[in-house]
């Protein structure tokens, strides 16, 4: 092997693979006073070296202000690659030959890795290389160094491929068939009509790589070929040293986090936590545990835009071996496999409505699960809301690079506009309201850090975003040479790739083109899969901004079963039924107002006594439309005149922005009329008026005091529809509808006895349960909880297999209970609700519309 593989000014004793180890002084590094081997060994055949006593001290002793240096010059002298191991001594011995290496005592030995010192070797890996992030950065190292000519690479400057040799295992099957098929197409040295020196170069590439496969061979069929023969298993069980092959870069896994919820990302690198240690920091400090880090990558967005963001994950040591999928990452093919795709199938459902809410901006959904980053959970209806739930959170959107690793496999993932928000700009050309860090900038000698940490760079050349709020830029592609490295045969110089930057002009159109202006209206399968954004939704029930978890995310379908049940008239019905689908237009509405933006809404007062269904007329109206709720009182609003209009601002935009209907529930100290001594609810009167007049959605105010109106409400509301109290045949309605709905959502579990039906219906009719909607509803619920108490007690009841049957002594405990307690009141006050409500001029409850008795109401 001494001779093979050396160009024809090389020396002919140099052997194409050489073994060495670099020698560190502990004492000297510690103090980080030098990161200088103490001393460089190497032979032709492996190194033994041991941490014993020392067995030889010689006469020569080497100065540590010039270590031995045994490399080569930088020309090509037959050296094709370097095995080598870093190792540590704390004591120097004296009179120390330079070859004596077996006279050291050594401290610790450090992993092995590779140098590629033949360019012609270096250029081959390049074209294999396809996928291989870290080993891109590698790449760039080197070609910076120089290692672009058919020159050996020097000392400093040879790539580390380091033991487990990843990017080399990975790729045997292509390196050995490259020897294999290189042999019989380029056998000849000297093809007619070729230049001599390019085939002089293809012929050393294919020996240069037989001495690399040679090597590998033995620990390609220990290492790789019992963990392929693994995997061929249903459910493979692998042990800690064997996942690095199995995590290759480009692979799919699914990360289990601690909370529950799976994130599918994408493999970019896989590297031994002990690989290089002597090289960290803390190089002596025994606190790095062993075990495999995994760089990763999935898609995030900022409700602008997609874009692929870094994550990591370790995975420590174990014993023996165990199940892929008992870890918390794995492979998503084997996953797949195990539980016969269920899991990716949910994944892509709920990321179908992930990917909707940031179309749209925004997105109504059910929600049923954990609010991160607490214990509570939360269920009921949200709004998902991407960028205001940041804004309101005070989070700072994500970041993304135009090349997260430099690879032409996935550009298409980067910087993917999906909605149509209008993206300002300032007047030096900079986006407002948006977040994103460097790309790739190659006007240095690029280090590994800007591959995964995209440090922002000083220089800012022209095209580029920055976030006013972050300070964050983005350089985009710019009219920059490119900095890219071609072969040419007649200068020697050697690559065969060029640069992430060139590959976006295919997608990006010019260089100057600052953001992309498509709209990107669908997403892969594979896309979907890894869209994993920070949901930040808006919990319609509690009114507070949550971040949320996919997994517990479904859709909302529109249903117009809740305005078929309203006890209303037919004339109201339409009413209600076309303002709101005015409003539910995509057309812009005429208004006539002379003054612009004003009287562009729609609001519609509902008055009438309790229980008569005026909250319930807005809930099914949300649901018709399948349009948010929102639901204000007091609370939400409060009662300064300086808060209130700062509150109403802030609703009223929401509502605007998701096309939401607002409800402001019991608004009557926003209606109350005006006094003349009481200035501070005058104020809030007035503001509650300067806003509503110019709210461009459809606003619904529900009072049982219309009496106590201001005029200036009055004059304001488009529609006003009048409740009366509850007839007998519209209490058995109202019951007729509850029981339709218990039977449809716990059919099985929950039933109420024929008898009791009968019963309960002909109490309504004969008018003595005079209950309103508000007291049919908790009547029956508390009439459930009474059947459910009772079956509870029963040992032999099974909850999960039998039916809870509601019987007629159920509702008669509830309704004696309640008439009892409504004849008490009236003992006290000596007059029902309807004379109380006249002598306060709240309302008339014995006003009679001789057209609404016409038409039967």
């Amino acid at each position: 092997m001494e001779g093979e593989g050396q160009s024809e000014s090389g020396d002919e004793d140099e052997p194409a693979v050489l073994w060495s180890v670099e020698v560190y002084d502990e004492n000297t590094i510690r103090h980080n006073s030098s990161d200088r081997p103490y001393a460089i060994y190497a032979n032709d055949k492996p190194l033994e070296l041991s941490r014993g006593n020392r067995t030889k001290q010689t006469d020569r002793r080497p100065t540590t202000d010039s270590p031995v240096n045994i490399l080569p010059e930088p020309t090509w002298t037959g050296c094709v690659f370097q095995v080598s191991c870093d190792a540590l001594t704390n004591r120097h011995p004296r009179g120390l030959e330079t070859g004596a290496i077996e006279a050291l005592e050594f401290r610790q030995v450090l992993h092995e890795y590779i140098k590629i010192r033949s360019p012609f070797l270096w250029r081959t890996l390049k074209g294999m290389a396809g996928y291989y992030p870290d080993f891109f950065a590698i790449i760039r190292q080197a070609d910076w160094a120089g290692a672009t000519t058919v020159q050996p690479l020097d000392h400093a400057s040879s790539p580390k491929i380091y033991e487990p040799w990843g990017i080399l295992l990975h790729r045997f099957v292509e390196m050995k068939s490259f020897v294999d098929t290189s042999v019989t197409q380029d056998d000849s040295r000297d093809v007619e009509g070729s230049d001599a020196r390019e085939q002089i170069c293809k012929r050393l590439e294919k020996e240069h790589m037989r001495h690399l496969v040679e090597f590998l061979e033995p620990f390609y069929n220990s290492r790789v070929i019992p963990c392929i023969k693994a995997l061929d298993q249903k459910n493979p069980q692998l042990a800690h040293s064997m996942l690095w092959y199995v995590f290759a870069p480009g692979t799919d896994v699914y990360l289990q986090q601690d909370s529950g919820s799976v994130v599918p990302c994408v493999i970019m690198s896989v590297s031994d936590n002990l690989a290089g240690q002597l090289k960290s920091h803390d190089r002596f400090k025994a606190s790095r545990a062993p075990g495999w880090n995994l760089r990763m990558w999935n898609l995030d967005s900022d409700g602008s835009f997609i874009g692929r963001q870094a994550c990591s994950y370790f995975i420590p040591f174990y014993s023996g071996t165990r199940a892929l999928t008992s870890l918390n990452i794995c492979p998503a093919t084997i996953w797949d496999t195990y539980d016969k795709g269920e899991r990716r199938q949910k994944i892509l459902v709920r990321n179908r409505l992930v990917f909707e809410s940031l179309q749209k901006g925004y997105l109504l959904a059910q929600y049923n699960g954990p609010i991160a980053g607490s214990n509570k959970h939360y269920s009921g209806t949200i709004v998902v809301d991407h960028k205001r739930g940041a804004s309101f959170m005070k989070e700072r959107l994500p970041t993304f690079s135009m090349g997260m690793d430099h690879a032409s496999r996935f550009k298409e993932y980067d910087l993917m506009r999906v909605n149509e928000a209008e993206l300002e700009t300032d007047e030096a050309g900079f986006l407002r309201g948006s977040s994103y860090s460097p790309g790739s900038d190659y006007d240095h000698p690029p280090r590994v850090a800007d591959y995964f940490n995209h440090t922002p760079k000083t220089r800012q050349p022209s095209g580029m975003l920055r976030d006013h709020n972050s300070g964050q830029m983005m350089n985009l592609p710019t009219n920059n040479e490119k900095h890219r490295t071609r072969y040419d045969s007649g200068s020697g110089s050697v690559t065969s790739y060029e640069t992430y930057e060139s590959e976006y002009e295919s997608k990006f159109g010019e260089r100057s083109t600052p953001f992309p202006s498509s709209i990107t209206r669908s997403l892969s399968d594979h896309q979907l899969l890894l869209l994993r954004p920070r949901i930040r939704a808006f919990a319609l029930k509690t009114k507070e901004w949550l971040v949320i978890l996919p997994e517990g995310l479904q859709e909302v379908k529109q249903s117009e079963e809740g305005i078929e049940n309203l006890v209303l008239g037919d004339t109201e019905m339409k009413t209600i039924k076309g303002l709101s689908k005015r409003q539910n237009s995509k057309r812009e509405t005429w208004a006539a107002d002379f003054i612009e933006g004003k009287g562009t809404g729609q609001i519609i007062l509902l008055h009438g006594p309790p229980g008569v269904g005026k909250t319930y007329t807005v809930e099914a109206t949300s649901e018709y439309l399948h349009r948010p709720l929102l639901s204000l009182t007091i609370t939400d609003i409060g009662t300064m005149e300086t808060n209130v209009e700062r509150q109403l601002i802030k609703w009223f935009t929401l509502a605007e922005a998701w096309n939401a209907v607002l409800l402001v529930d019991e608004a009557d100290i926003f209606l109350e009329r005006r006094q003349n001594r009481d200035l501070a609810r005058n104020g809030l009167v007035s503001a509650f008026l300067r806003r509503m007049e110019y709210f461009k959605g459809l606003l619904f105010l529900t009072t049982n005091r219309v009496g106590q109106i201001d005029d200036a409400f009055i004059s304001r509301v488009h529609v006003a529809i009048g409740y009366e109290a509850l007839t007998p045949e519209s209490r058995s309605k109202i019951w007729q509808g509850f029981f339709r709905k218990l039977a449809k959502e716990r059919a099985g579990k929950i039933q109420i006895s024929p008898a009791a039906r009968k019963w309960v219906l002909e109490k309504a009719i004969s008018g003595e349960a005079q209950l309103n909607g508000r007291d049919i509803r908790n009547a029956l619920q508390t009439a459930i909880t009474l059947a459910e108490a009772e079956c509870e007690e029963d040992p032999d009841f099974d909850m999960d297999t039998m039916t809870i049957i509601v019987d007629q002594s159920h509702f008669q405990r509830v309704l004696d209970i309640t008439n009892k307690f409504q004849s008490y009141v009236q003992s006290i006050r000596r007059e029902d609700e309807k004379k109380r409500a006249a002598g306060r001029y709240d309302r008339n409850d014995y006003y009679k519309d001789d057209a609404r008795e016409e038409r039967g109401f």
